[in-house]
């Protein structure tokens, strides 16, 4: 460690300062951790919170089929199936 510049000398002093008052440093601490469990208490959450998907993503993979046939095969008949759905557009 070279010698403290006028840049890191404010730090150094708050550090000084934190070891020196070792009782200040564990009241702020615990202070930090009940506000923090509080914060976490009071915290709104919901468990199934509400949101509209704008875009469905159906990939169906089938090795070795001409993408023809899987179109004709599969997606036609999941595209219906989901277009009858309700609330889907």
């Amino acid at each position: 460690m070279g010698k403290p510049t006028e840049k890191d000398g404010g730090m150094r002093s708050v550090i000084r300062w934190a070891i020196r008052n070792s009782p200040a440093m564990n009241t702020f601490l615990i202070a930090t951790l009940i506000l923090g469990a509080l914060s976490f208490i009071v915290m709104r959450r919901e468990v199934f919170p509400t949101f509209a998907l704008e875009i469905v993503l159906i990939s169906v993979p089938y090795p070795g089929t001409p993408p023809d046939q899987v179109e004709e095969a599969i997606s036609q008949k999941l595209e219906a199936a989901v277009y009858n759905l309700d609330g889907v557009k």
